[in-house]
C-alpha cells in the first residue's frame, strides 16, 4: 500500500516512518509538510491512506476532509496531548481514526491502518452496490415508462381502424343496402384491417430488431434494377400526387447481397415519406452509386426538408414530428434503420440545399 505522511515536523514524520517500517506492512511512503503540498501530491499520486498531523502551517486535517471526493483515501489524524476531543470531532467529519503521537507504535499503526482500509473497502463495495441498484431502478422505470408509452400509442393507433371496422360491419348488417354502397363500405373495412395488420407487423419488426432476431434471406441482386423495381411499384401513387419519381443510375452495374423484400420495405418507407412531403409538381430522385466496396443509394426529394430540431429524433421508435397529424405509429424509420444495420449498412440524413436526402450505404 502507499501511505501519505502529512506533518510539518520532520521528527514526527520520522516517527511515523519508523512505525510503518516496523509494522510488518508492505508500505510505500510519500510525504508532505503542508495542506497545499499534500494536495499537489494527491493530484499526481494515488495513495491508499493518509496519516496527517492535526495542525499544519496552512490549515489543518479538516481541510483535507473537506476536499474529500468519491473514493478518497481514509485519513488517520495524529493528535498531541489534549487533542483527543478535536480528533473525535474530525472523525465525525469523516476521518477514519486517530492516533496519539505519544502512543505511536508499529502494532497500533498496523491495527488502525488495516481497520481503516477494511472500512474504506466495505464502503466502496456498498457504494458500488447502491449505484448498481440505482441503475437497475432507473432501467426498470424506463422500461415501465416505455411499456406504458407503447400501450398508449398502440391503443390509440388501433382504436381508429377498429372503430371504422365496427362501423362498416354495422352498415353491412343492414338489409337494405345498395350494391355500390356495400362495395364502398367493404373497402372501408378492408382498409381498416390493412392498417391494423400494418401496425402489428411493424411492432413485430421492431421487437425482432431490438432482440437482434430480424431474419434475412440474402441473395445477389442487381443494385440498380432493385431500386427501379421498387420505384415502378410506387409510380402510380406518385402520379396521383403530381410528383415525378425517377431513378438515376448512369453506368451503375453492381451486385448487392440483400434480402430483397426487406430492402424493398426500406425504399417503400423512404419513398412513402418523400411522397407525403413533396408538393405537386415536385420530384423525388433515387440515385444509385456503385463504389469499390459499397453500394450507395440516395433518396432525394424537393419538399420542405427536415427541421434541425427534428433530425436527432428521426430514427427513434414511436416518434413523430407532428403528433396531432399522426397517421402511423411512428415506427417506419426505426424499422428502416434496423433493417439497414442488419445488412451491415448505414443510413443517414445528409444536408442538402433543398428538400431532404437520405443516404443508404450497403456493403458490396
Amino acid at each position: 500500500m502507499r501511505v501519505l505522511i502529512l506533518d510539518d515536523d520532520e521528527v514526527d514524520r520520522m516517527s511515523v516512518r519508523r512505525a510503518l517500517s516496523a509494522s510488518g506492512l508492505d508500505v510505500e511512503i510519500v510525504e508532505a509538510d503542508s495542506v497545499s503540498a499534500a494536495r499537489s501530491v494527491l493530484e499526481h499520486v494515488s495513495v491508499d491512506a493518509i496519516v496527517s498531523d492535526y495542525l499544519l502551517p496552512d490549515g489543518d486535517a479538516g481541510d483535507l476532509l473537506r476536499d474529500r471526493k468519491r473514493d478518497a483515501p481514509p485519513v488517520i489524524v495524529l493528535t498531541g496531548q489534549g487533542d483527543e476531543r478535536v480528533a473525535v470531532d474530525l472523525m465525525k467529519a469523516g476521518a477514519a481514526d486517530y492516533l496519539s503521537k505519544s502512543d505511536l507504535t508499529p502494532r497500533r499503526i498496523r491495527r488502525v491502518l488495516r481497520a481503516a482500509l477494511r472500512i474504506a473497502s466495505a464502503e466502496r463495495r456498498a457504494r458500488v452496490a447502491q449505484e448498481a441498484e440505482h441503475r437497475m431502478v432507473l432501467a426498470l422505470e424506463r422500461a415501465l415508462s416505455a411499456r406504458d408509452e407503447v400501450l398508449a400509442i398502440v391503443s390509440h393507433d388501433l382504436r381508429s381502424p377498429l372503430s371504422n371496422l365496427s362501423m362498416a360491419l354495422d352498415i353491412l348488417g343492414e338489409d337494405e343496402l345498395a350494391a355500390e354502397e356495400r362495395g364502398r363500405v367493404s373497402g372501408m373495412a378492408r382498409r381498416a384491417v390493412d392498417r391494423m395488420e400494418r401496425l402489428i407487423s411493424d411492432l413485430l419488426d421492431v421487437a425482432r430488431i431490438e432482440q437482434g432476431g430480424l431474419a434475412l434471406e440474402l441473395d445477389d441482386h442487381d443494385a440498380a434494377q432493385l431500386a427501379c423495381d421498387v420505384v415502378d411499384g410506387m409510380r402510380i401513387a406518385a402520379e396521383r400526387r403530381g410528383v415525378e419519381l425517377a431513378v438515376h443510375a448512369p453506368g451503375a452495374h453492381g451486385v448487392v447481397r440483400v434480402d430483397r423484400a426487406r430492402l424493398a420495405q426500406v425504399f417503400q418507407n423512404l419513398l412513402g415519406n418523400a411522397l407525403r412531403f413533396t408538393p405537386a409538381g415536385g420530384s423525388i430522385r433515387v440515385h444509385v452509386e456503385i463504389e469499390e466496396r459499397a453500394i450507395r443509394y440516395r433518396v432525394h426529394d424537393d419538399g420542405p426538408g427536415v427541421p434541425d430540431e427534428v433530425r436527432p429524433h428521426l430514427f427513434e421508435r414511436f416518434w413523430q414530428a407532428h403528433r396531432a397529424e399522426r397517421n402511423s405509429a411512428g415506427l417506419g424509420l426505426a424499422i428502416v434503420k434496423g433493417i439497414v444495420e442488419a445488412h451491415g449498412g448505414q443510413i443517414a440524413l445528409v444536408p442538402v440545399e433543398r428538400g431532404a436526402c437520405f443516404v443508404l450505404t450497403l456493403p458490396r
